[in-house]
Order: C-alpha cells, then structure tokens, then sequence
C-alpha cells in the first residue's frame, strides 16, 4: 500500500493542487485579456470619434490622413471585437473558476481523508481519483503551461507573485498594445509629415 501512486498525498500533490493553482490563473488571465480588449476597443472608438470630428471643426491640412487615421481605429475595433468574440474569455473564466472551486472543494475531502488515517487506502484513491475526473469532464475548458508558470510563480513568495503579475499583463494585454500601436502608428505619422 505504500506506492505513491495510490496515495492521497499524491493526489493532492501532483494533481489537485498544481491544477486548481493554473484553474484560477487561467480564470485570471482570461479576465484580464478580456479586461484589455474592452480597453482597447474604447480607447478605438474614442479615436475614431476624434480623427472624424477633428476636420469638421477645424482646417486640416490632409483630410485624406484622417480618413486613414479612422480607417485604423476601425481595423482596430473590429480586431479586438473579433478576438474577443472568438475567444468567448468570459464563458471559459467562469468555467475555469468553476472547476477551480470544485477542485478545492475536492482537496478539502482528500485533507480530510489524509487526518483520518486514509491516506493510503485504495478505494479511497480510487473514489476521489474518479471525482477528480469528473470536475475535470464537467468543465472542459483548459489552463495552459503559461497559467501553470503562474501558478507556481505566484506561490514562491514576493519576487515570484510580481512576476507573474508581469507575466499576466504581458499575455492578457498584447492584443492590446498591437491595437494601440495600429491606431498611434499612423497619427504620429500624419502629425510628423503633416
């Protein structure tokens, strides 16, 4: 009975814990890029409205460079709409979470079967192995190795939860920043030349 593949320990060790860890840094990461897109698409659109009021209140010197401005700012609406329709961050947020929760509410029952002396039974490994699977099939979002990373860096003290806060940014907010570089490339380009 001492193998370590039928103990409690090593379900809670190897398996529950590093998964609800990347459950909830996924949930995380998918709010935060959903978070950065809505930025993206308002910082867009308050753009578009700028580039096309500017040459009706005041004389530009190339209307032409507006339009293109404009022409930017939509192309970058409809980019971060798109990725944020087709990634449906939200709805896979809430699974993740979900099954994050169920698995802490799983570890709860394996810490109480470890204090009663379970840790090695193989029924009970068995029993609480199967209800690990099934929260796994009732939400069948995955995390990635990023949210792994994460994971494990956010529980490595000070240093590591900063960097997987950077980590965090970086990846939720790429999207972000390609949108903001497509809508400002442009402007400093007119403002430059105009």
């Amino acid at each position: 009975m001492s193998d370590i593949k039928v103990s409690l320990h090593y379900l809670e060790e190897r398996k529950l814990h590093p998964t609800r860890g990347a459950r909830f840094a996924a949930s995380h990461r998918l709010r935060l890029t959903n978070a950065y897109n809505v930025a993206g698409q308002i910082a867009a659109s308050v753009m578009l409205i700028i580039w096309s009021i500017v040459p009706l209140a005041v004389e530009v010197p190339s209307p032409k460079a507006f339009a293109l401005l404009g022409v930017a700012a939509s192309i970058a609406i409809l980019a971060l709409t798109l990725h944020q329709q087709a990634g449906a961050y939200v709805d896979a947020s809430r699974s993740l979470e979900a099954s994050a929760r169920a698995i802490d509410r799983l570890r709860n029952e394996v810490a109480a079967d470890i204090a009663a002396g379970l840790a090695e039974d193989s029924d009970r490994y068995r029993e609480r192995s199967a209800q690990y699977a099934n929260v796994l099939d009732e939400n069948p979002v995955n995390h990635t190795e990023l949210d792994v990373v994460v994971s494990r860096a956010q529980s490595s003290g000070c240093f590591g939860r900063v960097r997987a806060m950077l980590i965090l940014h970086f990846r939720a907010g790429i999207g972000f920043w390609l949108c903001v570089a497509l809508v400002l490339l442009p402007a400093t380009i007119v403002f430059r030349n105009g």
